[in-house]
């Protein structure tokens, strides 16, 4: 539904993960209120394993999310990389059950699970992170629009700079 960026965040000076509705969705109401809520989902959470949502705002006639920026890696890649030990692997497994179970709290169930979703910040002072991503509310919080494989969390790979869109 998204594409994200490396942006920086001039008023504060510091770097986020700018999400931006697709072009080909602008036009798309639906979209766009997926997208929102999405960006309200996600904003409910203030949680050491989850990726946290600064603002909202649109530009040019384009919605966008600001969203903390780690650097690092996603848990898939560091696994080819180099693989967790198997204390590493049980506190990363601790993290995302820990994210998980805040998500839960928030009547958010997460649809899409899976290491390319879960960030390993590159510096050891910085928190593991699930990125909520394919999240779907449970029973009786409804999404606006489509109610199946919409996106009710934001997050995907981590931006890189000058490099283009990095998700969709």
């Amino acid at each position: 539904m998204g594409e994200v960026y490396l942006a920086r965040d001039t008023q504060l000076g510091r770097k986020v993960a700018l999400k931006v509705v697709r072009q080909e969705r602008l036009g798309n109401q639906e979209a766009l209120e997926r997208f929102l809520f999405e960006a309200r989902a996600t904003a409910q959470f203030n949680h050491p394993h989850l990726i946290t949502i600064y603002g909202v705002g649109e530009h040019a006639g384009c919605p966008y999310v600001a969203l903390e920026y780690l650097e690092g890696q996603n848990l898939h890649e560091r696994i080819q990389s180099d693989p967790p030990s198997l204390t590493e692997t049980l506190r990363i497994g601790l993290a995302i059950a820990e994210g998980l179970q805040e998500a839960h709290a928030h009547q958010i169930l997460h649809r899409d699970l899976k290491p390319d979703n879960i960030l390993i910040p590159a510096t050891a002072a910085a928190r593991r992170r699930l990125r909520a991503r394919g999240g779907h509310p449970r029973r009786g919080h409804q999404a606006p629009g489509r109610h199946h494989g919409h996106r009710a969390l934001a997050g995907r790979r981590p931006p890189r700079p000058l490099e283009g869109p990095l998700s969709g």
